[in-house]
C-alpha cells in the first residue's frame, strides 16, 4: 500500500509560511504536494495524517 499526504489549508499554509512561498498556495499546489510527500513518515502514515 502506498502512503500519500493530505494536503488541506492548514498543511498548504504551513508549508507555505515554512518555505517562505512567495505566491498564494492556491497557486502553488503541485509545490505543495511535492513538499508535502517527503515529510509523510511512510511507516507510520496514519500518525501524521
Amino acid at each position: 500500500m502506498s502512503t500519500i499526504s493530505i494536503l488541506d489549508g492548514n498543511v498548504k499554509r504551513v508549508l507555505a509560511r515554512l518555505t517562505a512561498l512567495k505566491i498564494p498556495p492556491a497557486k502553488a499546489i503541485k509545490d505543495l504536494w511535492q513538499l508535502s510527500d517527503p515529510l509523510l513518515d511512510s511507516s507510520n502514515p496514519q500518525a501524521f495524517n
